[in-house]
């Protein structure tokens, strides 16, 4: 064989690629298609699918949080008449709740907590930081006889999660988005949102409702949202303050749900009010020192004077902690982009969207600014609707559309 009968070989060699990336196209494009006729279905099932797998994660392998045995304490100590009762009595229910070697981390882990174990007097000095979630201790209360105290977390979680996705899936319907679904359970496992529902604590209880709410406010249900809010700060009194500069952008903006966010706002506030008035808090400075500074292993008589040089320090170190272990300023920088891109590029988002996205977005802001905590359990009740509302606007939106 010559050598330009082997070069013309070479040349008619069968090419396999043109083929593979048809059937590579082909098979995207059935995809697309199958998306297109039961995607919003599928995405509904997937966001809900979500929330049921990390609650059944939860039920199997539970996440054991000593924040629970205050909870529980809180919501149990009307039952005792001595502190020393209470104490014995959380203690005991934890023991038989859990397993050995989960009692033993939540008794025996640190300093810290062997302190709480071992001096009745300590562990009630810090009731004072938990009955304060009035609501879900509450909840906890009317729970327990049928769940039993230390399941009762879980079955708050269930009707969080209930209330997340019928919120979710009303308010991607409206918007003709339910195809994005799959996308809104992305988030939230961006966002870390599994160690809020997979934990006996009021943060899922409180980002649900607030979420709800401004979801509701999005799609003009005033008074489900004020409700929704309302209900945010009795389970977290710190959510007053997004209620706040909610009201106040409303006014800024000359939005027609101003009414219901000023009746929103004065309910907030007696809420907020009655709350400080039927709980032990020890107030906002000792508060915030305990847990951006320095924690106490007793918070009785603990009533240091405000030391500005401790709150720039603290807020220093929580800032620094929110880069370095937490998600949240990295996405609260994402929607400020994507907000600024989607602005530069014409795409106007609908004035009530545009006084929603803001009052979320400075919300968060000020809660840092009054009470600068790293943890994104903060935040999320506030950043979570705001990137569902930059996601619903990823679509052009002309500005002489979806006008509300």
């Amino acid at each position: 064989m010559s050598v330009n009968d082997l070069g013309q070989l070479r040349t008619t060699r069968y090419d396999p690629r043109p083929a593979l990336r048809g059937l590579l196209t082909a098979l995207v494009d059935l995809v697309f298609a199958l998306w297109a006729r039961v995607g919003a279905l599928a995405g509904v099932v997937l966001l809900a699918g979500y929330f049921a797998a990390l609650i059944g994660l939860d039920i199997i392998r539970p996440v054991e949080n000593w924040d629970t045995l205050a909870y529980i304490a809180s919501a149990a100590r009307d039952n005792f008449t001595t502190d020393a009762d209470l104490h014995a009595w959380v203690y005991a229910t934890a023991r038989e709740a859990v397993s050995p070697e989960a009692f033993a981390a939540l008794t025996q882990a640190d300093a810290w907590r062997l302190r709480q174990f071992t001096d009745a007097d300590a562990f009630v000095s810090m009731l004072g930081m938990y009955d304060v979630k009035w609501l879900y201790v509450q909840l906890i209360g009317v729970l327990a006889p049928v769940t039993g105290w230390w399941q009762a977390g879980i079955a708050i979680n269930i009707a969080a999660a209930l209330l997340m996705t019928n919120a979710v899936v009303l308010w991607l319907s409206a918007n003709r988005k339910l195809h994005y679904a799959p996308l809104v359970a992305a988030l939230l496992v961006v966002a870390g949102a599994e160690a809020f529902v997979m934990n006996s604590i009021p943060d899922f209880l409180a980002i649900a409702l607030t979420t709800a709410g401004v979801l509701a406010l999005d799609r003009g249900r005033g008074a489900a949202g004020a409700t929704l809010l309302v209900l945010a700060v009795l389970t977290r009194p710190d959510s007053v303050a997004g209620v706040g500069v909610l009201l106040a952008a409303a006014w800024f903006f000359r939005d027609r749900m101003l009414p219901a966010l000023g009746v929103a706002f004065a309910v907030s506030v007696a809420a907020y009010l009655f709350v400080q008035g039927q709980s032990h808090h020890p107030g906002w400075w000792p508060h915030l020192w305990f847990s951006t500074y320095k924690m106490q292993d007793s918070m009785a008589g603990f009533h240091p004077d405000f030391s500005a040089g401790v709150y720039l320090t603290a807020f220093a170190w929580n800032a620094a902690r929110s880069v370095v272990e937490n998600t949240w300023i990295g996405l609260y920088v994402l929607v400020l982009g994507a907000w600024a891109v989607m602005h530069a590029r014409g795409n106007v988002l609908p004035p009530r969207r545009t006084m929603l996205l803001a009052a979320l977005m400075a919300a968060i802001v000020a809660k840092f600014a009054i009470f600068p905590l790293h943890d994104a359990r903060t935040y999320l009740p506030l950043l979570l609707p705001a990137m569902l509302l930059m996601l619903a606007s990823l679509t052009v939106h002309s500005p002489k559309r979806d006008r509300r």
